[in-house]
């Protein structure tokens, strides 16, 4: 990616310095670039910056890649990169998230405590959308203006959303011990095919969307928009996705959620009783350095396999 130079092998590493150096200069001095992952709401005006996140992700995949074939230059790059992802880290907004002491929000608190290697899974750069108390608010404007043309072709299609609640859940192949009330979602095309299906915990403030698949291109944003609706009318306050922290995710998926209104935070929970669901050890520096230390260990071990 960023790291390719026309001028060869010899003139690479220069280049990577002056980039390291252009990114740990301040923001002011640089020139401004657009800010398109936004929170929706006003009580949080910090912003993420598209390019700060590019670069984060180019770093994280330099780090799988780098450790297939690894070579002295490779790890030198590793360490050189290793600033940009933990500056990324640094900077990202915090979000305490409100859970009660109910099934629910039990059973989000403990995917919340889901580590690997002591390292937090869902809680260092994860996806949030911040839900507004009016629906009609969430569909306004120029951002939500792909949302609502994916929509439109959708219900075009004859498509159709359906839910429905299983009373106690918990999610397939994963080592959690709270059941809790699910609510299953599909979409239905014209001909009643099964073509989209999804899977919310929903708590007094906070849902969980575990999964959402579909093998139709418009009924996913058809599908999680009646699921925003849905958790609008509820009074519920965030949405949190059981996936990748973001700057190990696909660039596809940091663009379909970024055109869905999703931020990218740092997720603090909390229960009703006013205990921290998780209880912060470590410093952030150290999470940073051991979530590289994830990335690595995820690649080596796949290596391996093959």
């Amino acid at each position: 990616m960023f790291l390719c130079s026309r001028a060869g092998p010899r003139a690479r590493l220069p280049d990577l310095m002056l980039m390291l150096r252009r990114a740990a200069e301040p923001e002011v001095s640089r020139p401004a670039r657009p800010n398109v992952l936004v929170r929706e709401d006003a009580r949080h005006p910090k912003l993420i910056n598209s390019g700060r996140l590019r670069i984060s992700s180019d770093c994280a995949r330099s780090l799988r890649a780098g450790w297939r074939k690894p070579t002295f230059r490779g790890l030198v790059r590793i360490l050189m990169q290793l600033p940009i992802l933990i500056r990324f880290l640094f900077s990202l907004p915090r979000t305490t998230v409100d859970l009660s002491d109910a099934p629910t929000g039990l059973a989000i608190a403990e995917h919340l405590s889901l580590t690997r290697w002591g390292i937090p899974r869902f809680r260092l750069a994860q996806g949030v959308l911040h839900l507004p108390s009016d629906f009609t608010t969430y569909l306004r404007g120029h951002k939500r203006q792909a949302v609502r043309t994916n929509i439109r072709r959708a219900r075009d299609l004859g498509i159709e959303c359906h839910s429905s609640t299983v009373p106690a859940w918990t999610r397939p192949e994963e080592k959690l011990t709270h059941a809790a009330p699910v609510e299953h979602w599909w979409a239905t095309s014209a001909d009643e095919r099964t073509v989209g299906e999804a899977w919310l915990t929903v708590d007094d403030e906070c849902a969980l969307l575990h999964s959402m698949s579909c093998n139709e291109r418009y009924a996913r944003w058809l599908l999680h928009t009646m699921i925003v609706e849905r958790l609008c009318a509820a009074r519920c306050r965030l949405l949190l996705t059981n996936s990748f922290d973001a700057p190990l995710m696909s660039p596809g998926q940091q663009y379909f959620q970024r055109l869905l209104g999703y931020s990218i935070e740092r997720v603090r929970p909390q229960l009703s009783s006013g205990t921290q669901a998780t209880p912060r050890r470590t410093s952030l520096a150290l999470m940073s350095i051991g979530a590289v230390a994830v990335i690595l260990g995820q690649q080596m071990l796949t290596s391996r396999s093959t």
